[in-house]
């Protein structure tokens, strides 16, 4: 009877604290945040950065690059379709196909752009900010990484960039919802940028949608690799969509 009283009781604490919990993160009040970024009428569509050409269709189309950082200190734009190699691996010199970023940011300098930091380098939220000092008060540009540490220190530099989510992030939201309080999730970034699926499990559903729609965060769901992830994607109901062929994108969301 005493270990059945003691079993009983614990689970009456822990359901107390996990229902403290979600009132205490229902009862935080978040505000829209107002950015250029969020101007254009959604749905988006993002492509990868070598086929700006469909801008020419659709002026709203964001571009996202892929970032890193060479030996000698460069930061130089991949080929979006280039798979994300070892620093050893990658290519260290710039051509037309894999520009220096600052260039890339004066031959894109009026589209929104995403860029994919690749690397979790020491000096890197520095070096990039310095980089992007200029681009800051634009207002165009989301950053990304896999690494909470890259965004969270890039954010404190450069407050003006839109950030976005790490796996950490998505993987998070997923825990707190098994635990029912996804009221009190931790998110620091901005837009909820995600793939469909994460280690077989989906990233988003209409709990974690209509908890991040309450803190006015958006949603960008991609890459999205053939149409049955695009309408996949669709019936979600996300802000972006993150697509290798962009025209296709169009014709659904037409």
């Amino acid at each position: 009877m005493k270990l059945l009283a003691i079993i009983i009781g614990c689970t009456i604490a822990l359901l107390m604290s996990l229902a403290s919990i979600h009132y205490y993160g229902l009862g935080q009040h978040y505000r829209p945040l107002e950015h250029r970024f969020y101007q254009s009428k959604a749905p988006w569509i993002i492509t990868g950065w070598e086929q700006s050409f469909f801008a020419e269709k659709n002026p709203d189309l964001i571009l996202l690059a892929s970032v890193y950082r060479t030996k000698s200190g460069t930061y130089l734009v991949a080929p979006s379709r280039e798979k994300v190699l070892k620093n050893s691996d990658r290519e260290q010199d710039p051509s037309p196909s894999r520009p220096k970023l600052s260039d890339f940011l004066t031959t894109y300098n009026k589209q929104r752009l995403i860029l994919q930091l690749l690397d979790n380098a020491e000096d890197i939220d520095r070096e990039m900010g310095a980089i992007l000092t200029n681009e800051a008060r634009t207002e165009r540009i989301l950053i990304q990484s896999e690494f909470n540490l890259v965004l969270e220190s890039l954010k404190k530099i450069q407050p003006l960039m839109l950030y976005g989510a790490t796996p950490s992030d998505v993987m998070r939201f997923k825990s707190f919802q098994s635990m029912g309080i996804l009221t009190a999730v931790p998110f620091k970034g901005d837009i909820y940028f995600a793939p469909l699926k994460l280690k077989k499990k989906e990233t988003l559903n209409p709990d974690i949608k209509a908890e991040l729609q309450r803190r006015y965060k958006k949603i960008i769901l991609g890459p999205l690799l053939n149409s049955e992830d695009l309408k996949a994607a669709l019936d979600l109901g996300a802000d972006g969509y993150y697509v290798e062929n962009p025209e296709e994108a169009l014709k659904l969301l037409k």
